[in-house]
């Protein structure tokens, strides 16, 4: 039954069957109002046309946010550009090794070949800044069957500096990606700017090609320029961005 609209009655006027079925009947314009379109917590109605309203669900999926369809109309979906927190792990990992040593696995992630990464990590030595220290960044990414090893691990020198923050960007996995890289830039809780670093690509065997599974795992690892030297890395943080 199409909706009815509204009409003023005077002191008289004899209520028929079918006036009062076309407000307050089965199907009738009572039914199409909010309260008894919707069905479930957390619904919403938006109008599809004159006089008519569409019952849309809540979302199955955290985090989604209300956007426009191709078709015009409401619908949820990722916000393009969000970041969404993959893991965080603040367990302390050291190493005094002088070569690249794997210092922590950050597995039981799920993360497309579509969507950047950003990985964070905090460093320190000790507590003491010392001459020579040097810390390390993401050392391997892991996808399905495929294993990448960078060929250059960040190389940020940390030298006379107690803590320090770093980040690194890793693009989305494209296979036409020939010399995908990642970026690297960080700094020390004192302000003082005497962080350098350098930047790597992944390679597949003996080739140089991302893989386009989904990111599952990725290795951190570090290294020092004197065996006597400890450093260490904890607050190992995650993110993927959502790409719209």
């Amino acid at each position: 039954m199409a909706w009815t609209d509204g009409s003023t009655k005077s002191t008289g006027d004899v209520i028929t069957a079918a006036i009062w079925n076309g407000y307050l009947g089965a199907a009738g314009s009572i039914d199409k109002t909010a309260p008894a379109v919707v069905t479930t917590a957390g619904d919403i109605v938006y109008a599809t046309g004159d006089n008519a309203i569409a019952r849309l669900a809540i979302g199955g999926t955290a985090g989604h946010v209300l956007k426009v369809s191709a078709g015009g109309i409401p619908e949820w979906g990722a916000s393009g550009g969000a970041w969404n927190l993959e893991a965080a792990n603040v367990t302390e990992y050291s190493t005094n090794s002088t070569s690249n040593a794997t210092l922590a696995t950050i597995s039981g992630l799920s993360i497309a070949a579509t969507k950047p990464v950003v990985v964070g990590t905090s460093w320190n030595s000790n507590g003491v800044g010392v001459a020579g220290v040097r810390s390390g960044g993401v050392l391997q990414l892991n996808a399905g069957d495929w294993n990448s090893t960078l060929t250059a691990i960040g190389n940020p020198d940390y030298s006379g500096v107690d803590e320090a923050w770093q980040l690194e960007y890793i693009p989305p996995r494209k296979a036409d990606y020939s010399d995908g890289g990642y970026a690297i830039m960080g700094g020390n809780y004192s302000g003082s700017t005497t962080f350098t670093g350098t930047t790597g690509r992944p390679k597949d065997g003996g080739g140089t090609e991302w893989d386009t599974e989904t990111l599952t795992s990725l290795s951190i690892g570090g290294r020092v320029s004197n065996g006597n030297i400890t450093v260490k890395v904890s607050g190992i943080y995650i993110w993927s961005i959502a790409v719209a």
